[in-house]
């Protein structure tokens, strides 16, 4: 009766369709035109998404291979997707964050770009340990701060440069002195180099009269009257400390000789990026996708009777609504989305290689099944195939441009280092990681013989 049902409604429903093609009803054209437009934006979204998803592979690619700063780009150029949602960039921003804070040991550019995590979706920063390594880095950028380089001297024939610890630079002594905290002159450069710093500086400079100028000036004389007392108090001679201020400077001096360094390198030529495109063309071609439906049930018969209507051109949705006892199926209409033959695995199936393989090589309209999948009858169609697509040279420029460059900049980085070992003078003893083991465990049986005497009753 079912079949016999939609046999019928199929018929009248050609026969309506014949009728009113015959008409030609007011405002069709503009219907088809909207359908149409439908499905272009709908296929130009699932392409953008693709290629937002072989960047981030390709900086996945790089990071393991040590190579960041690649990885830095191909992430960024995957987090300008516009087809990608707030939340996916976010995740994107933290990736990149993370690269800059634990490889590139860059704290300002990785606090950056949590922010820019938390401006795209703010619960993305909202985990305990995202939250601790914010703290850590806000932690870091205060102290490199402080240890920055200043100029004295400069009519002697002595070296005018030297790098002071705790030592304010020369921009943070000019102007006007605007107050006085323990006992010390504040000049207005202090001020402005720290609102400077704040994400909202221009808004604060146009609208003095805003409360949240009145709270940066307080947070910046807060912060600077516990500078002072700690400087007072000669917190920065304790061991610790003073390790910490060393490795600080030493890492922030390093990082700008490195960096200097590889913005040097040369931007890509018309010449290397049109030789990239013709040797990686295959990087940027666009494969034949296809668009799988799928309708479960618990009866293979009623699957057959469902894959005999398909054939005969009864509408994949009708057969969905009549045919489909799969609740996940039925959640998704049916449809299982696009997927390339060389994708691994398959919404609500999971990974299935092989099932792939054998859809990719259907005609469109064809059908696979039905088949017994955990416990329930499938069955398979193919709705639509799409053809694969080649972009041009002008559509990819800027993606080659980024890879070029940061291929350059991988190779001065390379070159750098080899300068380096070959114009620093630097000899190293023959028993060096012998007599290193030795000193460290020597250390730490004394800082255990510390411990044990430390404690209470070590003495009976």
């Amino acid at each position: 009766m079912r079949k016999r049902r939609l046999l019928k409604s199929h018929v009248q429903a050609e026969e309506e369709q014949q009728a009113s093609s015959r008409r030609f009803p007011h405002g069709i054209y503009w219907t088809l035109l909207a359908i149409l437009l439908l499905v272009a934006v709908w296929q130009y979204d699932q392409g953008e998404k693709k290629i937002a998803r072989q960047h981030i592979s390709s900086a996945e690619t790089f990071a393991a291979q040590a190579e960041y700063i690649s990885a830095i780009q191909e992430y960024r150029h995957a987090m300008e997707n516009p087809r990608l949602s707030r939340k996916e960039k976010a995740q994107i921003a933290i990736k990149i964050a993370q690269l800059y804070a634990d490889n590139l040991h860059d704290a300002e550019l990785a606090l950056a770009f949590y922010n820019q995590a938390r401006r795209f979706y703010p619960a993305s920063v909202s985990r305990p340990e995202i939250k601790a390594k914010l703290a850590e880095l806000k932690d870091q950028i205060g102290v490199l701060r402080s240890a920055e380089l200043t100029e004295k001297d400069e009519d002697t024939s002595e070296a005018t440069s030297r790098v002071v610890l705790l030592s304010p630079p020369v921009s943070d002594l000019k102007g006007p002195v605007v107050a006085q905290v323990c006992g010390r002159d504040i000049h207005a450069g202090a001020l402005a180099r720290y609102l400077r710093s704040k994400a909202d500086y221009q808004y604060l400079v146009l609208h003095p009269e805003d409360p949240k100028f009145d709270e940066a000036i307080k947070e910046f004389f807060e912060r600077e009257m516990a500078y002072l007392k700690a400087v007072d108090e000669r917190l920065h001679e304790r061991p610790g400390l003073a390790e910490q201020l060393y490795d600080y400077q030493r890492l922030v001096l390093a990082q700008h000789y490195r960096k200097e360094f590889i913005d040097t390198a040369e931007q890509p030529d018309e010449k290397e990026i049109r030789a990239f495109y013709e040797q990686y063309k295959q990087r940027f071609l666009i494969p034949e996708r296809i668009v799988v439906g799928a309708i479960g049930s618990t009866t293979e018969s009623k699957l057959l009777e469902a894959k005999q209507l398909f054939a005969q051109g009864v509408r994949w949705e009708d057969l969905v609504t009549s045919y489909c006892e799969s609740q996940s199926l039925r959640a998704m209409n049916g449809l299982l989305g696009t997927i390339t033959p060389s994708d691994k695995t398959l919404p609500v199936f999971g990974e299935v290689p092989e099932l792939i393989k054998n859809l990719a090589t259907l005609p469109p309209k064809g059908i696979l099944g039905p088949m017994q999948i955990n416990h329930e009858y499938i069955l398979f169609a193919i709705l639509e195939k799409l053809p694969k697509q080649e972009k041009s040279l002008e559509e990819v420029r800027p993606q080659i441009e980024v890879i070029l460059r940061s291929e350059k900049q991988s190779q001065r980085e390379r070159g750098m280092k080899s300068a380096m070992n070959q114009s620093t003078e630097m000899t190293t003893v023959s028993q060096l990681k012998k007599l290193l083991v030795e000193y460290l465990k020597n250390q730490d049986r004394e800082n255990t013989s510390t411990i044990t005497h430390s404690q209470p009753g070590s003495d009976q």
